[in-house]
C-alpha cells in the first residue's frame, strides 16, 4: 500500500508537463485514500501459480546457466577477483583500478566454455546504472555472477520445493550424497522452530544437477573465504557467502531480498516476452515450491500424496492436502478426487479386499453405485455409466479426505477416507 502511494505521488508531479493527460494534483487527497485502504484492506496471502510453460522455460535457462557457464564462470571469476584484489592491495586504493582492471582481463585467458558461448568480459563492475539491453549485450563479470546465483536459486526452488528462509540459511556443508551416489539436501524447517534452535529436514532428495549447481557455488565459498581471509564461522559455514557489492574486499551472508533480487537480474537476462499487459513473470522461491508440489501431485494424484507431504516438510498428510485443495484451480480437485474414488472402486470390485481399514466409506460407495444400476457387480454395467455416475456424487454428495494413520510398527503411512458431503463440511 505504501508502494503505490509513492507511485501514484509521482504520477500527479508529471501534470504540470503533462496537463492534457494527468488530472490537477491538489483534488487528491492520498493520505486519506492510503488511511482507509490499510483500514478496509489486507494484503493477499495467495501465492500465484506459475504457468506451466513459462515454470519449463526458465527451468531450461537455467539448466543452460548452471550446465554450460557455471563452473568456467566460478573459476574465471576468483582468478579475475584474486588478482584485482591483489592489485588494490598493492596499490592501497582504488583509484587507479580501472587502468590494473584492463590489464588483468587482458592477460587472463577466457574458458573456452564462455568464450564459445559469447561472452567476452572488459570490466569487473560498472559504478553507472545500466540499460537492460547493456546487461544483456555486454554483461560485466560481476553481473554475469549475480545472473548465474539467480539460475542456482531457480533450480534449488524448482528441484527440491522450500520456503525462503530454508535456502538462504542452507549451511555450506548441506549434500548428502548416498553409497549410490545419489544426493541428499539437508537444510532448515522453516516453520519447526524452538528458540533459536531450527528443526533439520535430515535430507531430501535432489537430481544430481541441483548438486552441481550447489557443489558451484560451495566452490565460490571457498574461494572468496580464503581471498577475504573471513574469521566470522558463521559467514564461513553460509553456503551463500557472495561478494559485498557495497564494501570491497568484505563478503556476506544473504537474505531473501538479496536472492530475489538475484532471481529478478536472472529473468531480465533471460528476457522472455511480457503478455498481452506488459508484465514478466519474476520467480519467487515460494512460487516455485507451489509449481513443483502442483505438478508432482497433478501427476501421480493420490499415489504421491504423502510422497508431496514428505518432501515439503509437512508433518502429517492433511497439512499438505489442506494446501494442494487450496491452491488447485476451481473444481479441478474435483475431478481428481472422482478419478481416484473410480480407481479405487475399480479394484474393489475386482478384489472385494480393503486392507488395514484403508479407503474408509469405499464399501459404503460401492454398494451405493450398485444399488443404482441394480447390479451385483461393477463390471455387469458399462464403464462410462458409473464413472459417470461417481462423477455426479462427487460433485456434491462425497469428497476424499486423506488422513495419516499409525500403523503397528509405530510408523505413519496414508489412507484415503471416502465422506459423505461437500469439502468444508465436517
Amino acid at each position: 500500500m505504501n508502494s503505490a502511494h509513492v507511485h501514484m505521488a509521482n504520477l500527479l508531479k508529471l501534470s504540470r508537463h503533462l496537463p492534457e493527460v494527468m488530472p490537477d494534483p491538489s483534488g487528491f487527497r492520498l493520505k486519506d485514500a492510503q488511511r482507509a485502504a490499510n483500514r478496509l484492506t489486507k494484503p493477499s496471502g495467495h501465492t500465484p501459480f506459475i504457468p506451466v510453460d513459462i515454470g519449463l522455460r526458465y527451468l531450461n535457462e537455467a539448466l543452460r546457466w548452471v550446465v554450460h557457464y557455471g563452473d568456467a564462470l566460478v573459476d574465471y571469476y576468483l582468478t579475475i577477483y584474486a588478482k584485482r584484489d591483489a592489485e588494490r592491495r598493492s596499490a592501497g586504493n582504488l583509484n587507479n583500478i580501472g587502468v590494473a582492471e584492463k590489464t588483468i582481463f587482458r592477460s587472463t585467458p577466457l574458458p573456452d566454455a564462455l568464450h564459445v558461448a559469447g561472452f567476452e568480459f572488459t570490466r569487473f563492475t560498472s559504478n553507472t546504472d545500466r540499460s537492460f539491453e547493456n546487461r544483456r549485450a555486454t554483461p560485466t563479470l560481476y553481473e554475469a555472477l549475480e545472473i548465474w546465483l539467480g539460475a542456482v536459486t531457480v533450480l534449488l526452488g524448482f528441484m527440491k520445493p522450500s520456503r525462503d528462509t530454508e535456502v538462504t540459511a542452507l549451511p555450506r556443508v548441506c549434500l548428502l550424497r548416498t553409497r549410490g551416489g545419489h544426493y541428499w539436501l539437508d537444510s532448515d524447517l522453516a516453520k519447526r522452530t524452538k528458540a533459536e534452535v531450527r528443526a533439520r529436514t535430515g535430507g531430501k532428495p535432489i537430481p544430481v544437477i541441483a548438486a552441481r549447481a550447489i557443489q558451484q557455488v560451495r566452490k565460490l565459498n571457498r574461494g572468496l573465504v580464503k581471498v577475504y581471509k573471513e574469521k566470522d564461522p558463521h559467514l564461513r559455514e553460509s553456503l551463500f557467502y557472495l561478494p559485498n557489492s557495497t564494501k570491497w574486499g568484505g563478503g556476506k551472508k544473504v537474505g531473501s531480498k538479496v536472492l530475489n533480487d538475484y532471481l529478478d537480474k536472472f529473468c531480465d537476462y533471460v528476457n522472455f516476452a511480457p503478455d498481452d499487459y506488459g508484465r514478466r513473470w519474476y520467480l519467487r522461491i515460494h512460487e516455485m515450491r507451489k509449481w513443483f508440489l502442483l505438478l508432482l501431485f497433478w501427476s501421480g494424484r493420490y499415489d504421491v500424496l504423502d510422497a508431496a507431504r514428505w518432501i515439503a516438510g509437512h508433518t502429517d498428510v492433511e497439512h499438505i492436502y489442506a494446501y494442494i485443495e487450496r491452491e488447485f484451480p476451481g473444481d479441478k480437485i474435483g475431478e481428481l478426487e472422482s478419478e481416484c474414488a473410480i480407481d479405487l472402486l475399480a479394484k474393489y470390485d475386482e478384489t472385494q479386499v480393503i486392507m488395514d481399514d484403508e479407503e474408509v466409506g469405499l464399501a459404503e460407495l460401492y454398494h451405493r453405485v450398485l444399488r443404482h444400476f441394480n447390479v451385483r457387480r461393477l463390471n455387469l454395467v458399462k464403464e462410462r455409466d458409473w464413472h459417470g455416475l461417481v462423477q455426479e456424487l462427487f460433485e456434491k454428495d462425497y469428497h476424499l479426505e486423506p488422513v495419516t494413520v499409525q500403523t503397528y510398527h509405530d510408523q505413519k503411512r496414508v489412507c484415503i477416507a471416502i465422506r459423505q458431503g461437500s469439502r468444508g463440511d465436517d
